[in-house]
């Protein structure tokens, strides 16, 4: 986005505000995702999904 800003406004700056985690949008699709690779979604969903998702895309050990 700021890049593209930059092509239209060779003088414009572009602010980026992070909101807090509450008040934040979070996709299904990253989290599925961050399970399917072996990441922790623990703190990104309630309990009942995070077991769900890991029976889903248990762990591969790597090596």
């Amino acid at each position: 986005m700021a890049h593209t800003n930059k092509t239209l406004a060779e003088d414009l700056e572009t602010v980026f505000l992070v909101t807090s985690t509450e008040y934040s949008f979070l996709s299904s699709s990253v989290v599925r995702e961050i399970a399917r690779f072996g990441g922790p979604v623990d703190h990104l969903v309630p309990a009942n999904v995070a077991i769900a998702l890991a029976e889903r895309f248990p762990k591969v050990p790597m090596g």
